[in-house]
């Protein structure tokens, strides 16, 4: 395991359906998991540790729970790693879509209460304003960002259709209405995509059909107080740091309609000389997306 952690970047995936087996095998284990999972279920009045023993279809389904449980993992398993290894704060701290709250807690830009917080409604907003629209995510392998940027442009039609998420240079997320994603997956074939994966949720992040989830969210965001991080965090809608982190909020707002950069975030972090990454989470998710980049070594943290 890496030790000296000003050479390392910790980094945080947003959200997956496959690790809920995972989770309950840590709160066994962990007391302090146990622990956190009553504190968040405390904050957002709502018992997770008796939702994590359901059956995961019906955890899927309660999308606003989803947020605060990869939240308080996380956390968990940064804190226990913190004190089994005694590291301190890693120079840098990254996180892809809701991975960046998250990034911003063991930050300590955002407290753990208005993180739970935040996401929770975060969830809530997503699931408000796509539960009447039939739209969904994809993710397109094999194929150049200026073809897919074409292809979108082709299928939408008068609907909703773009590039969600840059994770490498083989691999594109795209979100928006279902029947334009569906015209779009027929195009990609036509260019001989390798490989096009389903994403199981009903929602459709980094788009314009979030914008009125950003707009509403500004009211629980704007409740909130925010510190200086004491690491430096790359954004996802731009790949920078922030010179004023008061823009922190301004740049979250973003998120909910701007792609995820995340390819940009790791070249990023590789040119200031960082080239091993420390996934932290419940599922290997982005040590995976960046086999794809050059150069660099990605760990995933068992605990």
């Amino acid at each position: 395991m890496i030790i000296n952690n000003n050479k390392i970047a910790v980094i945080f995936s947003g959200q997956n359906y496959q690790s809920f087996d995972l989770i309950n095998e840590y709160i066994r284990k962990y007391s302090l998991i146990k622990k956190m999972f009553k504190k968040t279920s405390n904050i957002i009045n709502y018992n997770l540790l008796k939702l994590l023993k359901q059956d995961k279809k019906k955890i899927i389904n309660n999308f606003q729970y989803i947020q605060p449980i990869l939240l308080t993992i996380s956390f968990s398993m940064y804190k226990i790693w913190q004190q089994k290894k005694n590291h301190y704060m890693p120079k840098y701290m990254v996180g892809h879509s809701l991975g960046e709250y998250i990034a911003l807690v063991c930050s300590k830009s955002i407290s753990f209460i208005d993180g739970v917080k935040l996401v929770y409604q975060r969830g809530i907003l997503m699931k408000k304003h796509t539960k009447k629209i039939k739209c969904g995510m994809k993710v397109i392998i094999g194929l150049k960002k200026n073809i897919i940027k074409r292809i979108c442009e082709k299928s939408k039609k008068k609907q909703v259709l773009s590039i969600a998420a840059i994770n490498s240079k083989k691999q594109i997320v795209i979100a928006g209405h279902m029947e334009a994603i569906n015209r779009a997956v027929l195009l990609c074939k036509k260019y001989k995509v390798k490989c096009i994966l389903n994403i199981n949720i009903k929602i459709a992040s980094h788009c314009s059909l979030m914008n009125k989830a950003s707009e509403e969210f500004k009211k629980f965001l704007y409740k909130i107080k925010l510190n200086k991080p004491k690491c430096i965090i790359l954004h996802n809608v731009n790949a920078k740091k922030t010179k004023n982190y008061i823009n922190i909020r301004k740049l979250l707002l973003e998120q909910f309609y701007k792609p995820v950069m995340w390819y940009e975030i790791i070249k990023k972090i590789k040119l200031k000389g960082i080239k091993n990454f420390l996934e932290i989470g419940p599922k290997k998710i982005l040590t995976n997306i960046n086999k794809d980049i050059n150069n660099i070594n990605s760990y995933y943290l068992k605990i």
